[in-house]
């Protein structure tokens, strides 16, 4: 979940694509379920 919600379809692919790795080393680390926001810089944060 992005934690804006005034972003484009483009901005918001951009910054997935971007943050890829930061996903990828997070879904690593926490057992599912959870929420997780994002911000334009790529930051996560677990909400849940």
């Amino acid at each position: 979940m992005f934690t804006k919600g005034n972003l484009t379809g483009q901005q918001m692919a951009e910054i997935l694509i971007k943050t890829i790795p930061k996903v990828k080393t997070f879904l690593a680390k926490y057992e599912p379920p959870f929420i997780v926001t994002m911000t334009k810089s790529g930051k996560l944060s677990k909400v849940k």
